[in-house]
């Protein structure tokens, strides 16, 4: 009865842009954070701050369940069969059969991206990679709960410790990204290709496998846009730009700290002349000799732990922080006086 269903073979290609575009999506929540749009060969998610576009081979309208149509797909091997009908999509597989409802399209609001400006490479994605994890989406202001772009490089702080990481790709100063993005970039493997923005939007656009020239767009690239915060960041480049005389990290100062930090009782270490220790007290908690390590330095662990993945050297006293360097990426740490 009613209209003739419709139905398309489809294979590998169309679950890795289901997953793809699934990342701005979860099981639970309203219908439009956790239902895809399918429509005119596009599969697309929009949660109301992040969403994401990937061409498919599916050319009619249907807004099914991520979480239900990605495990389906998912038993359903390499080779399967979609049917649609008004209010599910019918998935057969041999044997395998799965009914995935759909919710109404209106309840799906899709974004208008923003055009193409200029092109970016995974630099921009490694840079992101090494500050991201200061974000806190719960946090009261922007800077802490934003990645900052800023020119050729990243910028993100938790107020204690600052971190710019470079990518040297030609982008606007002064947007200020949201965690949920930063994360889910940072999961996603595709090369980037070109970025767009405006006044409240980013979008940035990866590689269409089918198109080989760096140089143009086919209109058939996955994209990803996020909603940018309308407050902006203060003026950093007095924290970044200190004064300060960096020297090699001492050698053994990381050994150390994965042989005191379980008995710290605080989450510091203190540091000591050539030794690293687990407590203020010298009779308490462990002890590490460390060649070089300078008397006063008080730390959080969580933060050495930070700057054991990225620096290279490091001056202890620049003023009121310790500022690190790297590859590509400095920080100042806010210095604990007791």
């Amino acid at each position: 009865m009613g209209r003739k269903p419709n139905k398309l073979k489809t294979t590998n290609p169309f679950l890795e842009a289901i997953a793809f575009v699934g990342t701005a999506l979860k099981e639970q929540g309203t219908h439009y954070e956790t239902h895809l749009y399918l429509n005119n060969n596009w599969a697309i998610a929009n949660n109301g701050v992040l969403a994401i576009g990937c061409p498919i081979s599916w050319p009619s309208l249907a807004t099914p369940n991520y979480s239900m149509f990605s495990n389906a797909l998912i038993k359903c091997g390499v080779d399967w069969e979609l049917v649609k009908t008004d209010n599910t999509l019918d998935i057969h597989a041999g044997k395998f059969r799965a009914i995935v409802p759909c919710c109404d399209p209106i309840l799906i609001t899709l974004p208008t991206i923003d055009p193409p400006i200029t092109a970016i490479s995974n630099a921009f994605r490694d840079a992101l990679g090494k500050v991201a994890m200061l974000a806190n989406d719960n946090a009261q202001s922007v800077i802490e709960a934003s990645i900052l772009m800023n020119g050729q490089s990243i910028v993100g702080t938790d107020r204690t410790i600052i971190i710019e990481a470079w990518h040297g790709c030609d982008l606007p100063p002064g947007l200020a990204l949201p965690k949920a993005f930063a994360v889910a970039l940072c999961k996603i493997a595709k090369n980037l290709k070109a970025f767009g923005y405006s006044d409240n939007s980013a979008t940035f656009y990866f590689e269409d496998p089918n198109n080989n020239d760096p140089n143009t767009l086919t209109g058939n690239e996955p994209w990803v846009k996020t909603q940018l915060f309308a407050d902006s960041w203060p003026d950093i480049n007095a924290i970044l730009n200190r004064g300060s005389n960096p020297l090699p990290v001492p050698k053994g100062i990381w050994d150390g700290l994965a042989a005191v930090k379980s008995f710290s009782n605080n989450n510091l270490v203190y540091f000591d002349s050539d030794i690293l220790c687990s407590s203020s007290d010298s009779n308490m908690g462990a002890r590490y000799e460390v060649a070089g390590l300078p008397k006063g330095p008080i730390f959080n662990i969580k933060y050495l732990e930070i700057m054991k993945n990225l620096a290279t050297s490091v001056d202890f006293f620049a003023g009121n922080a310790t500022m690190w360097f790297g590859d590509a990426c400095r920080g100042a740490i806010a210095n604990r006086v007791t």
